[in-house]
């Protein structure tokens, strides 16, 4: 699923989970996991950088998501510093 819309507050339709899109934080904390976003630019967005990441590892989460202007939600089990495409797509 694209993202639909990035702003200073939120993206909107990064993350599919069943039928739900899931509105997450452009950055901060949200059921567990920290959120960030970097490297926005374009109206639309042409080019970010959206990291979830455990706040507590093991506890809260055991993979991180990412996605870039790909659209692709990707995951790992090791922390994600930048999102390419090197990092696994959600399966």
């Amino acid at each position: 699923m694209p993202i639909k819309t990035i702003s200073g507050t939120a993206i909107t339709g990064a993350i599919g989970i069943g039928s739900t899109v899931a509105s997450i934080p452009a950055s901060g904390t949200k059921n567990g996991y920290v959120y960030t976003v970097s490297g926005v630019s374009g109206t639309p967005a042409g080019t970010y950088n959206a990291i979830a990441s455990p706040s507590v590892p093991n506890q809260t989460g055991t993979r991180y998501f990412c996605s870039f202007a790909d659209a692709v939600v990707r995951s790992s089990v090791t922390a994600i510093n930048t999102c390419d495409s090197s990092i696994t797509p959600l399966q």
